[in-house]
């Protein structure tokens, strides 16, 4: 893969700050479309259907920090350039791929604690 093309798969990032106190908001003030909740050392879902080129609005509701990166193939756990997000702590906008086909499965984990799940591309 070229430097060029790795470049543009490159994860581009938006970071909110959390909410405060024992309440957390499903998403921020005005936004929307799909949505990833970390919890429990999880994503949830597990698969989540998402559109290439799209961002996807990742909350993570753990103490803990967590990644969202792509990798090879499911259980490798070696990134592939993809997706590679900063530790998250509240929410973060993970911008999906432009360019997929329908049907690609982009495999994801937490470089942390290794869980996992993956996008599933259904559009352009």
């Amino acid at each position: 893969m070229t430097r060029l093309k790795q470049a543009a798969l490159t994860v581009a990032v938006a970071i909110v700050p959390a909410a405060c106190g024992n309440e957390v908001p499903l998403a921020p003030p005005g936004s929307s479309g799909q949505q990833l909740i970390i919890l429990n050392y999880a994503f949830d879902p597990p698969s989540l259907e998402v559109t290439s080129g799209s961002t996807v609005l990742v909350q993570n509701q753990d103490s803990q920090r967590h990644t969202v990166t792509s990798e090879l193939a499911p259980g490798a756990f070696t990134p592939d350039g993809r997706i590679i997000s900063p530790p998250i702590a509240g929410f973060i906008g993970i911008s999906v791929p432009p360019g997929l086909a329908p049907g690609t499965v982009i495999p994801i984990y937490c470089q942390f604690h290794l869980e996992q799940g993956e996008f599933v591309v259904t559009g352009p």
